[in-house]
């Protein structure tokens, strides 16, 4: 299924290029991909477990456009977390959100099978907030696209 959804590969592709990026020990979650504990593709996996230091990669839908467009905009969540016990100074989280930002404003470019690639755009900075024993940070992002003919 993973490759005749445009998510799917969206977020599988970010998932490895980011996972070059980041420090050791971090992390690297695509949503919709099945995964081993520390974010590595596994078709075998079955259950989703999720640990700290991460990265989640979250990529949501289109952005409505014209009718029948062939324009695409799909937004998405790119999220760095850390556990606050293990991170009381935010430093990981900072470490981890560095390389993240700078692969992002690169710019990155998507080697898209679905559809063809045009840009990833930065909605807004990135947002940093706690949730429970957790800290995050993270950017809503765009990938605009063009359908194939």
């Amino acid at each position: 299924m993973a490759n005749t959804v445009k998510t799917i590969e969206m977020a599988t592709l970010l998932r490895t290029a980011l996972a070059a990026v980041v420090p050791a020990g971090t992390n690297v979650y695509a949503r919709g991909v099945p995964c081993g504990p520390d974010g590595t593709p596994d078709e075998n996996a079955n259950e989703s477990i999720r640990t700290s230091p991460m990265v989640d990669i979250i990529m949501i839908g289109r952005k409505p456009q014209q009718y029948h467009s062939k324009l695409h905009a799909f937004v998405g969540t790119i999220r760095v977390v850390t556990q606050y016990d293990d991170d009381k100074f935010q430093a990981v989280l900072y470490a981890i959100a560095d390389k993240v930002e700078t692969y992002l404003l690169t710019p990155p470019s998507l080697s898209l099978t679905l559809c063809n690639f045009d840009a990833l755009v930065i909605d807004n900075q990135p947002d940093i907030d706690t949730d429970d024993s957790k800290q995050y940070l993270e950017w809503s992002v765009t990938i605009n696209t063009r359908e194939t003919t």
